[in-house]
């Protein structure tokens, strides 16, 4: 794999960070107008956030593995901590 494919790479992992943050953050305001949209119950919206919310901390996680992978990609030793 070319540098640039890596620095490419490592670019779009960190622009799906950002996103997944933003999206964490407006999480609330989100599943309420979807919610509202939807006319869904409050229960049922609040059940929505939380399931968001579980499946933030796996995604964020599976980002940072995937940038710390390129970046030891990019150092040509891809499976040292």
């Amino acid at each position: 794999m070319n540098m640039k494919s890596v620095t490419v790479l490592k670019i779009a992992v960190i622009f799906c960070t950002v996103l997944l943050i933003s999206l964490a953050a407006g999480a609330p305001w989100l599943t309420a107008w979807y919610g509202e949209y939807r006319h869904m119950t409050e229960k049922v919206v609040t059940a929505i956030t939380v399931t968001f919310y579980l499946c933030f901390v796996p995604a964020f996680i599976a980002l940072e593995a995937m940038f710390f992978l390129l970046r030891n990609i990019g150092k040509k030793h891809p499976f040292d901590r």
